[in-house]
C-alpha cells in the first residue's frame, strides 16, 4: 500500500470519527503555536505579505505563525467575537482545527492499526 493511500485512510478515520464542530469564536484556538509548511508559506505570500510579516522563529528554531501576547497577530476581537485577518489564507492547521490537533494525539495509534490491518 502506497503512503498516500494510508494517508487517505488515515484521514477519512480520523475525520470520521468525531462529532461536527461549531466553532464558538472565542479565539482560544490562536493561542496555538501554528508550525508553518511550505504550502502555507507559499499561499501566505501570496497575499502579499512579506515572511517577516506572518512569521517567527519558535524556540527550537522552527518557523511559526507570527505571534503577539501568546496569540496569532491575524486574531481580530470585535465586539466580543473572535475572527482571523486572514481567514482565506489560514494555514492549513488552523483549516483543520480541531480535528487536526486531536488527530494528531492518535496519529501513532491510528497508522499502526492501518499498517496491521493491510499485513
Amino acid at each position: 500500500m502506497h503512503q498516500n493511500q494510508i494517508s487517505k485512510l488515515y484521514n477519512l478515520h480520523c475525520y470520521s470519527n468525531y462529532m461536527p464542530f461549531r466553532c464558538r469564536r472565542c479565539g482560544l484556538c490562536c493561542s496555538m503555536a501554528v508550525k508553518l509548511e511550505k504550502p502555507d508559506i507559499e499561499m501566505l505570500k501570496k497575499t502579499g505579505l512579506s515572511l517577516e510579516d506572518f512569521s517567527q522563529d519558535d524556540d527550537k528554531g522552527r518557523l511559526i505563525m507570527r505571534r503577539v501576547n501568546n496569540y496569532c497577530y491575524f486574531l481580530r476581537i470585535e465586539h466580543g467575537v473572535a475572527g482571523c485577518a486572514i481567514y482565506e489564507h489560514r494555514p492549513r492547521r488552523c483549516r483543520e482545527y480541531p480535528y487536526g490537533e486531536k488527530c494528531s494525539l492518535i496519529r501513532h495509534f491510528v497508522l499502526h492499526d492501518l499498517l496491521n490491518d493491510v499485513k
